[in-house]
């Protein structure tokens, strides 16, 4: 049992917040019918995918791949690969998302791994910075990418305005 609230200094306090939100998380993970952001990450603290600049549509596409929703909410058949249904399986190999990202195949979704690296701190150096440009524009035209494909939307990829935000 904790000391009174009273005789706790800051430190204790943040210490046993900290191990009461783990222990949250980890009852949450061995539930495997829930589907909450914060089960995909490895520690508790709140998903980068909330708090960094981007645009709704981008926070929206990262949120809904992190939790395994693909546009539209239900599979149909891939316009490009008509005997295959568009899941999040067939989307990693259509969009050849390994060699894009430039992950190792041993990595099974190469784009959920780089969202559970996004920094969990505000990035204060461009060392910190930097090498995230590049993967971020990619991951943005993936996702656009499978949303228009979804949709239906043709749409030039030169015309697509893509912000860097970190």
């Amino acid at each position: 049992m904790p000391p009174p609230v009273e005789e706790l200094s800051i430190k204790t306090f943040k210490d046993i917040k900290k191990q009461l939100l783990q222990q949250g998380l980890d009852y949450q993970k061995q539930h495997k019918n829930l589907k909450l952001l914060s089960c995909y990450r490895p520690t508790a603290s709140l998903d980068p995918i909330l708090w960094l600049s981007m645009t709704q549509k981008e926070r929206s596409r990262c949120i809904r791949w992190s939790l395994g929703w693909l546009p539209g909410g239900k599979p149909k058949s891939c316009p490009l690969h008509p005997n295959q249904l568009l899941i999040k399986t067939h989307a990693i190999q259509c969009f050849n998302m390994h060699n894009r990202l430039q992950m190792p195949n041993i990595i099974e979704d190469p784009l959920s791994f780089l969202l559970n690296l996004l920094p969990t701190k505000l990035p204060r150096s461009s060392r910190t910075i930097t090498p995230w440009i590049l993967s971020w524009l990619t991951i943005c035209s993936i996702l656009s990418e499978l949303d228009h494909l979804y949709n239906h939307i043709d749409t030039c990829t030169s015309c697509l305005l893509i912000r860097i935000v970190l």
